[in-house]
């Protein structure tokens, strides 16, 4: 499996070599964010794991709002994702790195016209202060819009996933409102959207348990490879885990291939049984789904069953039941973890490795006949 997002070269920057780096200025002002939304929010059909970005919804979607540097910063890369939607990538420190996503405008005056690969990406490595507007957010008649906000620390290593090498930069994952100065932090804070138990926090995104129910799984007849188009990667996806506002509530993202159809978003009714509860042990159980808009129940079941610690079997039946009721048809689906492919991957990397050693080997065969050749002669 390729990683979930590519890790951009970064070369020559200008940077804050600082043990404990933080945000002295908000990414927009305070009285124009409605509410922030916590890391680890599921939206299918592209968001099928959960985020690794928290979310500043608008006061005003249609009022275009300028966006700030953070802090003294590093602008390295900046990545056109479609018309008025641009995604600014930032180098704080050689440990700390993140990402504004949404932006309607990028700021022409400091980074004048760029010229963008075929990735969509135009490399700038211009290095800005706190506070400088690198662009704008909103004002595109666009209803709904959010300024997104990832941030990396390297110095972090989340635990909750089984197969860390998979997720590439979201194994360093942290909330960004946890690197702002006070008052700003707690400002923050106090726009954070939260109905759950406990105090507020800046949600979570590795939820993996061996053995569990619990996480995202990948369907197993699927060869992975998560750089192909996104939407049809996230098809083949289904994850258990906890909604980022309400941590009470169980949500089940179901990917296309098991709906036969789009990929969509669930609660549970009764909220039961929770998924990190659930192991080999557990046999079938069955999940009766929830409209995640107006909460109402719908008339499908989802049947479930660990095979064992790394294998998943899941069917969707329309109706509602109980586990005693159903049994597998043939239209279930296997998923897994994942690992039959990091040992696929690793199976390329020996075969690569020995196409180069007998390049090497003939290369250095060619060079040594040449040399007896010329003595020769």
């Amino acid at each position: 499996m390729k990683p979930l997002y590519r890790i951009h070269s970064i070369v020559e920057l200008k940077i804050n070599e600082v043990s404990n780096y933080n945000f002295t200025v908000y990414p927009i002002d305070l009285n124009k964010i409605k509410g922030i939304h916590p890391l680890g929010q599921i939206g299918p059909p592209s968001h099928m794991f959960p985020t690794d970005h928290i979310y500043f919804e608008l006061v005003n979607p249609n009022e275009s709002i300028s966006v700030y540097a953070p802090g003294n910063v590093t602008i390295s890369t900046i990545r056109k994702c479609g018309e008025n939607d641009f995604e600014v990538h930032m180098t704080f420190t050689s440990y700390l790195r993140g990402y504004y996503y949404h932006m309607t405008s990028i700021n022409s005056s400091i980074f004048g016209d760029l010229s963008y690969n075929s990735f969509g990406e135009a490399n700038v490595n211009i290095y800005v202060i706190e506070g400088t507007v690198i662009g704008t957010v909103g004002g595109q008649g666009m209803n709904g819009v959010c300024l997104d906000f990832g941030l990396y620390d390297n110095r972090v290593n989340l635990k909750g996933f089984i197969h860390p090498e998979f997720y590439g930069d979201m194994v360093h994952t942290v909330c960004p409102l946890d690197y702002y100065i006070e008052p700003l932090k707690t400002n923050l804070y106090d726009k954070l959207l939260w109905e759950g138990t406990g105090p507020k926090n800046g949600g979570r995104i590795d939820y993996d348990q061996p053995g569990k129910l619990i996480g995202t799984w990948f369907l197993k007849s699927w060869n992975v490879d998560l750089t192909q188009d996104w939407l049809i990667a996230c098809r083949n996806v289904l994850t258990f885990v906890y909604d980022n506002i309400n941590n009470s509530k169980i949500v089940v993202a179901i990917g296309g291939n098991l709906m036969n159809g789009e990929s969509d978003m669930f609660y549970i009714q009764n909220n039961a049984p929770d998924p990190a509860n659930i192991s080999v042990s557990s046999g079938k159980i069955v999940y009766h789904l929830m409209d995640i808009n107006n909460g109402l129940p719908l008339d499908k079941t989802l049947l479930v069953q660990l095979i064992d610690n790394d294998t998943l079997k899941v069917e969707l039946f329309d109706g509602t039941y109980s586990a005693a009721e159903l049994q597998f048809t043939s239209n279930a689906k296997i998923y897994d973890r994942g690992s039959r492919t990091s040992f696929n991957v690793g199976i390329e990397n020996i075969l690569l490795l020995l196409i180069t050693l007998l390049i090497i080997i003939a290369l250095d065969y060619v060079r040594r006949v040449i040399k007896v050749y010329n003595r020769l002669i």
